[in-house]
């Protein structure tokens, strides 16, 4: 699924910037997701802040998505396209479209 997609960076403390991004493609062993939703965790809230030591920006942030599986990678057996799944995601997940670890769903 080549393309881009709209993906939000946090660029300092309390400042977003929208981006037109390439769609991420998914590894052997990963999904790719058309995110429906993501959750804010509490551990985003200090880094919107910024108040955790050592962070860097900009960050590209979000690890609880869920969505609509759009293609998995070729070692992935338990997911097909058209699936709803929820998953503990490396981040990178407020955006239109994330991949993430089969095993992370």
């Amino acid at each position: 699924m080549p393309g881009t997609m709209q993906a939000a960076f946090l660029q300092a403390p309390g400042r977003f910037t929208v981006e037109e991004r390439p769609i991420p493609r998914p590894g052997s062993t990963e999904l790719l997701v058309k995110t429906a939703a993501c959750g804010i965790c509490t551990s985003e809230i200090e880094i919107w802040k910024g108040k955790l030591p050592g962070l860097e920006y900009p960050r590209f942030i979000g690890h609880e998505p869920a969505g609509v599986v759009v293609e998995v990678g070729d070692a992935v057996r338990e997911f097909v396209p058209g699936d709803h799944i929820s998953a503990w995601s490396e981040g990178k997940s407020y955006a239109e479209y994330f991949t993430t670890p089969a095993r992370s769903t």
